[in-house]
């Protein structure tokens, strides 16, 4: 049995503003892909438990008005896209009687909410379904408009959610509303940074490959857009032994996988890979909700480099550069990406891209206590649902899995990365971070990722 109930908000400030520079990053990409934007849509789940459906409400409406990206639209203001703020409102939350199938019915709601883009001007870019068990809450589940927030916020929002209905009291929110982003962007101070970010792309956009995969080689698949993962628990430990090793993290060393089997197929000794960066290093924004992530560029200039450390070391540098020339308004870029391409006779783009989408802090090594030969075994590769459109050649997801491990998802554009060379792909990464954990490994010992097509 479904119903619906509404719950209202009140924030503290109405008003108009330009958007911010993470916000019109996603907007460029929703315009690109409409109408299959939505792609963006993402969902996060909360369980909860001895509380009621009005105690549950209350919270909702509390945390809606608390954030101003929670209750914002995206509007037309002289061909330009602007953030309105309501001052208060109301927000549909349907009410789903699961009994004791709270996880299909859960699954269900998610799929019907994500299968639908947002209508950006006119629906609050949230929505909420709670399911009960015999009438009391189970599992609240919020599907986010990527317009109003990405993944480090949506973790904000559920930290909130998750004390207001445990009884405890939110501290004042003195973190930046989009807004406030939106003036310091526009200010002199902020566009200083944005020119230091130019200058870095400038420079790297004069070196890097026209394209990580410059050419079809292949006839596209009927949905062009294929996606395989890679389930590996020998991948997840041995990414924390060998960035615990070398001082450079994990990201570090899955990075340096990704650009040695990109070099491998596509035989650049340059790789250049859009990393989605958090930005949230600065206590002002760390809780901020709203879409602060962007694109860095992350070279890897392998030429000479010999063994897999090298190439971790090497990366981990360059790693640093991105973060740090990540914020940017996307229109600067979009001059720069075009000056370039003038300047050398073709378009220049990586078409390449990676999103780490794992918890900030691993407190352990994971499988610690398995030995590296038995979590090798373990390593799985299939085929997940291909998509019809995405606004890249070759993009990397990678998550915890749990006891399955770290999961890398590839989707890559058939025509230009046929089948057998995107599973190549994936256990050409695997078997380089398994085997890096035994200690430093030349890297004429790993097969070239294109002869294990098959």
């Amino acid at each position: 049995m479904t119903a619906t109930r509404t719950v209202g908000f009140h924030g503290t400030r109405p008003g108009t503003e330009i958007i911010t520079w993470g916000q019109r990053a996603i907007w460029t990409a929703i315009q690109r892909i409409s109408p299959n934007d939505a792609y963006f849509n993402f969902v996060k789940t909360l369980p909860v438990a001895d509380t009621d459906v009005d105690a549950v409400l209350a919270a909702l409406g509390e945390v809606i008005g608390r954030h101003e990206a929670l209750h914002t639209r995206i509007v037309d203001v002289a061909g330009e896209p602007h953030q309105e703020v309501a001052g208060s409102g109301e927000l549909t939350v349907e009410i789903i009687e699961a009994g004791g199938d709270v996880d299909a019915f859960a699954a269900e709601t998610e799929g019907r909410y994500k299968a639908v883009p947002f209508d950006y001007g006119h629906e609050w870019p949230l929505r909420i379904a709670v399911f009960t068990r015999d009438g009391a809450p189970a599992l609240v589940l919020l599907c986010f408009c990527h317009m109003a927030t990405d993944f480090g916020g949506s973790m904000v929002v559920l930290g909130d959610l998750a004390d207001l209905i445990a009884g405890r009291e939110l501290p004042p929110n003195t973190v930046l509303q989009p807004v406030d982003l939106a003036r310091y962007q526009q200010s002199d101070e902020g566009r200083r940074a944005a020119r230091a970010a130019v200058r870095y792309w400038e420079r790297a956009y004069e070196r890097i490959p026209p394209s990580m995969f410059e050419h079809e080689i292949a006839a596209p698949e009927p949905v062009r857009f294929h996606r395989a993962y890679l389930l590996s628990p020998g991948a997840a430990k041995a990414a924390e032994l060998v960035g615990e090793r070398l001082g450079t993290g994990s990201s570090a060393v899955y990075n340096a996988a990704f650009a040695l089997a990109i070099g491998g197929l596509t035989k650049h000794d340059t790789c250049a890979l859009l990393t989605i960066t958090k930005n949230r290093f600065l206590p002002q924004t760390r809780d901020m909700v709203s879409t602060l992530a962007l694109e860095g560029l992350l070279v890897v200039d392998m030429a000479g480099l010999t063994d897999f450390d090298e190439v971790v070391r090497t990366t981990w540098r360059a790693g640093m550069s991105a973060y740090r020339y990540a914020q940017y308004d996307e229109l600067d870029r979009d001059r720069i990406v075009s000056a370039a391409s003038q300047r050398r006779g073709e378009f220049i783009h990586p078409y390449c891209c990676f999103n780490d989408l794992r918890a900030d802090a691993v407190t352990a090594v994971p499988f610690a206590d398995t030995p590296m030969a038995e979590l090798a075994q373990r390593s799985i590769i299939d085929w997940a649902p291909p998509e019809e459109k995405v606004d890249c050649r070759f993009c990397l997801h990678l998550a915890d899995a749990g006891s399955n491990g770290a999961a890398i998802r590839a989707t890559a554009d058939s025509a230009y990365v046929p089948r057998g060379h995107l599973l190549a792909f994936l256990r050409s990464v695997d078997t380089m971070i398994i085997t890096a954990a035994e200690g430093t490994v030349p890297l004429a010992e790993f097969p070239n990722p294109l002869s294990l097509v098959s």
